[in-house]
Formats: structure tokens, sequence, C-alpha cells
């Protein structure tokens, strides 16, 4: 039963629209020639260390041979020594002695320059990789954050990275060294003794046998973890970002129970992962052993009868090396479980890095431009939707005029500032900007000149200084406080202990929904933008406080234009112009007296508010 649920849970995890990809080999080349070509030198220093390192067991073989067929061979055959051949053979073993010495001194040294070059290769490479996502990911449009959790996106720069780097560190140098240490470990034992080198060469191909039986399961095994691995960062991340809501439906229990579920079969694939890697290193040491007894049977009987021309020291030196021969065959079976989760992680960080922007960047920055905007049958449909959210709208609002949008929720207001800002490309129609097409305008000029105020806007943890200035790093202390006394903020942060070196906590914990919009508000102002979106920026103040910054927004609002999304018809009443969004469609546009008089979603609205007062 165990066996079927793990099998349905693999299957599952291997058909996750969100993680449909699987570690290629040319990924493993991509990450060679992209990644390491300039550490060549590094690279250089590691195999020229591991050269003498995978030497030095063959030194210690030497000596043993020598120590036996030299030394113990005339006692063992019961030859009588001489004084003055026992000084020889004394003098003998003290050079061996020292030769061991110096085999395990340059053994020590070359480990450590090898340890140091792939500590520092697998770093830096981590680095310039964690450096290259984050890169990518603020640049990305917004339809990939709306496909992907933000814990699955953590997961490529933590997990997956901290994968390809432990395997960079650790194993990089088998890779370079094993090949070289099989094919002169073979070649050395062939010219010692070719009778006994084939009954290793015969052995060698069953752990090829055993691998490629062993291969799928790895795959499908290594993926399914992986993507378990990435599933736990999502849920983790989303819901301590959601824990009020948790809370507050009394969930913990359950949330604890499906975190504990998702651990429970994350541990058993790590688990059945174990199994397959020590099954495979129980059948090659098990081949190993049987190699060797062989070996080792074969050997002493040609010493017995004196065939071959083998001694004992001669046999116990193959016995010893073929070990040289082994354990690159060992390491190289061991690690493709090891690679095979490296190809994944590498799979999943370049797909990434491979996203493509779908909002191409424009080659025309916008400077001094006019606050004109213009939407020419623009129709736009989300990549996630299958109805569109805004259809065949068109309006032209002239520089320094000030225009709300109202409409029903999910009617298209927010989209049509996703699309002034670019955040997303119509599919059909055109929006312009200052007379130029947003498609053609580089981006961060655009916004530079165009700000957006949302309706939960978002602060990051620092000083509140820090936060009003984010898009103004530039500014000064007096620019800030201008600012903020514009947004009606300045007398709350003077009775703060620290003042503007007060510290936010984590998206503004602590501080009201009004003072996070007055914030955003001030922080918007202080880049002094043509034009400023605002999404219903005073829907969380108190009536007081609302006409304030209603008052606020008057005098701020003057030379620049302005749209404001709002549904409270004392905010639509000051602005220039009106325009009702229903169902993706422009259905009424006028002032507040020709609406007010006409039939429709905006007087619907002015009866319901003047009912309630």
């Amino acid at each position: 039963m165990k066996r079927h649920r793990m099998k349905r849970i693999i299957d599952e995890l291997l058909a996750d629209s969100q993680e449909n990809t699987a570690g290629r080999v040319d990924d493993f080349q991509r990450l060679c020639r992209e990644y390491l070509r300039g550490h060549w030198k590094a690279l250089l220093f590691v195999f020229l260390s591991l050269a003498p390192w995978a030497a030095v067991p063959y030194g210690f073989a030497a000596t043993h041979r020598y120590l036996i067929d030299n030394v113990l061979g005339p006692a063992y055959r019961g030859e009588t020594v001489s004084d003055e051949r026992m000084q020889i053979l004394t003098l003998g073993v003290l050079i061996v002695f020292g030769l061991n010495m110096l085999l395990h001194t340059v053994n020590l040294v070359c480990n450590w320059i090898s340890n140091y070059f792939t500590l520092r290769i697998g770093q830096e490479m981590a680095m310039r990789l964690r450096k290259e996502i984050f890169l990518k990911l603020e640049i990305l449009h917004l339809d990939y954050y709306d496909r992907n959790q933000s814990g699955r996106i953590i997961a490529r720069i933590q997990a997956d990275v901290g994968r390809i780097q432990r395997i960079m560190t650790s194993h990089i140098s088998h890779l370079l060294i094993d090949p070289v240490k099989l094919v002169a470990g073979m070649a050395i034992l062939f010219w010692m003794s070719p009778r006994l080198a084939v009954i290793m060469a015969v052995s060698a191909p069953l752990y090829a046998v055993i691998f490629a039986w062993l291969r799928p399961h790895f795959r499908r095994n290594r993926i399914a973890h992986s993507r378990i691995t990435s599933r736990l960062y999502g849920l983790c991340a989303e819901r301590i970002s959601a824990i009020q809501v948790v809370q507050t439906f009394g969930r913990e229990r359950s949330e604890v129970g499906r975190f504990g579920r998702g651990v429970h079969d994350g541990v058993r694939l790590a688990q059945r992962q174990a199994l397959y890697q020590q099954g495979l290193s129980f059948a090659s040491a098990s081949i190993h052993a049987c190699t060797a007894a062989t070996v080792l049977w074969v050997g002493l009987n040609a010493v017995r009868t004196g065939s071959h021309g083998l001694t004992l020291g001669a046999v116990v030196a193959f016995i010893q090396l073929t070990q040289q021969v082994f354990q690159p065959i060992q390491n190289l079976t061991r690690m493709a479980g090891i690679m095979q989760a490296g190809f994944v992680a590498l799979r999943r960080v370049f797909a990434l890095l491979d996203e493509p922007r779908q909002v191409k960047p424009g080659s025309i920055r916008l400077t001094g431009m006019s606050g004109r905007i213009t939407f020419n049958d623009v129709t736009f449909r989300y990549p996630t939707q299958t109805e569109p959210a805004l259809r065949n709208v068109c309006f032209k609002i002239k520089p320094g005029e000030h225009v709300a949008i109202m409409g029903p929720s999910g009617s298209g207001k927010t989209t049509l500032f996703n699309l002034i800002l670019r955040f997303y490309e119509p599919q059909e129609g055109r929006v312009s900007v200052g007379g130029v097409n947003v498609s053609d305008a580089d981006t961060s000029s655009l916004r530079r000149h165009v700000r957006f105020v949302q309706q939960e806007p978002f602060l990051f943890s620092g000083s509140l200084a820090e936060n009003i200035a984010y898009g103004t790093p530039e500014a000064t202390e007096e620019d800030i406080i201008e600012v903020t006394k514009l947004a009606e903020m300045h007398e709350f942060i003077m009775t703060l202990p620290n003042k503007y070196d007060s510290l936010v906590a984590e998206q503004g914990a602590g501080l009201s929904g009004g003072q996070k919009q007055r914030l955003a508000l001030a922080a918007a102002l202080l880049t002094r933008p043509e034009i400023l979106l605002m999404d219903d920026t005073t829907s969380a103040l108190d009536a007081r406080t609302e006409a304030r910054i209603r008052d606020t927004l008057i005098r701020v609002q003057q030379g620049r234009t302005s749209l404001i999304i709002t549904q409270r018809i004392t905010t639509a009443r000051t602005c220039d112009r009106i325009i009702v969004l229903e169902d993706g469609r422009i259905t009424q546009t006028g002032t507040h007296a020709e609406l007010s008089n006409a039939e429709g979603f905006y007087r619907r609205v002015l009866q319901q508010q003047d009912a309630m007062g």
C-alpha cells in the first residue's frame, strides 16, 4: 500500500505544471562553458594537485612490494642474510619509511590545494548564479509571478544553487581525476600482470549494468524530491505571509498537518533515494570483494607454482592497486544520483534565467515629457485568464488633466495602470504616454515619470526616511519633510521616539492602512512625476483625514496629470473628468454634473452614498 502511495506521489510531482522540467546533460555543458571557463587557472591548479595525489597510492604499492620481496622475502624463503646485506636492507627500510612520509606529506598538501580551489570555484560560481537570478527576477514580467509561488522562486536561489555549489565544491575533483585514474590504473595493472588484469576488466562492466538498471529510479526520485522541496518552500512563504488569515480562521492545526505530510513525503523520498544509493554501493562493494578474492586466489596460486613470474609482493601490490581502479568506478556510480540531482537543479535555474521577458525593453528614453495619455482601441487579456480584462478601450487624457476611474470590482481599472506602466503589453491596440508608444519606451525612464500609489502599498524593512526616499535615494532631509507634510504624515512621524529614523517592521507592521498609504503617497510625490497614478488612495482613511488628503491631492496635482481609481463620489467630483469602466469597456465618461444626471453606474453609486449620508 505504501509503495503504491509513493508511486502516486512521485507521478503527481512529476506532472506538476509549475515544475515541468527535468535535468539535461547539456545543462552541465553550459555550466562548464559559461561559468567554469573563467576559472580555468584554478581548475588547472586543481588538476595539477590531483595528479600527484592520485599517483600517491601507486608509490605506496611500490614500497610495499619492495618490503615484501626484498626485505621480508629472504626471511620467509629461509635464506641466510649476511651482516652487510642486512645493513643494506635496513637502509632500504629507512628509505622506504622516508618515502612513505614524503608521500603522506604530498598527499596532504595536494589535498589541501585541491580543496581550497574547488571551494573557491564553487562559492564564486554560486555567487554569480545568485546575482544573475536576482537580476532576472528584478526585470521579469509580472506574468511570471502570477504563475509561480514566491517560495518556489526562493528555492531556486537557495536550495537549487546551493545544491549546484555543493556538487562543484565536493565532487568536481572526482569528475576531473577519476576518469584519468581509471584509465591509468588499468594500464598499470595490465603492465604488472595481464592475466590478473583481465579479471578486473571482466568485472568492471557489471557496474554499468547495475547503474543502467537503477538510473531511471534515481532520476524519477531525484526530480520528485527536488519538486517537493520546492513546494515546501512555497507553502512556508505563502502561509507565513498570510499568518493573520490562518489564525483568524483557526487553521493552525490544519496547516501544520499539511506541512507535516509534505515533510513526511520528502523524508520518504529521501529514504528511497538512500536505499537506491546504498543498493548501488552494496553491489559495487560486492563486485569489488569478489574480484579482489579472485585476483588473490589466482595470484597466490601463480606464486605457489612459480608461473607467470609473479612474486608475493607483486600480488599484494596488485591487490592494493585494484582499489585504485575500483574506487573511481565506485565514485562515479555513487555520484550518478548526486549528479542527477544537480542536473535537475541546473535545469530549474537555467529555466528561470532563460525565462523570456515578454515585455521587451524599448529604446526611447523619456525626458521632460508631457503628461498626455492615449488608449487607442486597446484589448488586453491576462495570460492566466480566458476573458479579456479590457475590450476595445479608447480615451485621451490631456496634460495636467485630473481623471477619476470608476467601476465595479473586476472591471479593468487597475489593468489600465498596469498597461500605462508597461507591466504588461496589450494584445491589440496602442498605449501612448507623452506621445510615445509605451512599447517603444525605455521602461526605467517611463516609470521615473509615471508614479503609482497602490491601494495596499508595500513597505520595506528599514527606517521611515529610507522608505520615503526609496525611489529618490539622493533626496535631502528637507525634501523628505516637505512631501510628508503634503501627505499629512509629518505630525505623526514627529511623535515617534526616533522621528524619521524610526524603523518599519516587515510589510509595515504596526502602521495603519491609512498611514501606509500616506507614506506611499509621500514616496511618489518625492520623485516629482509628470503623471501620478493612485489606486483608491483614500480608501483606508477616516472622513476627516480623507478630506485633508483630498485637499492635499488637489494641491499636488497642479501641473501634473493624475488618474485616481476611486469609488467615492467626494473624490471623483473634484476631478476634471470621470471615466466609468464596466466589464472591461468604457460605459460612461464626463464630469460629475454630466454623469449625475445620466442613467448608469455613476448615478447609482451617487444615490447609494447619498442614502448612507
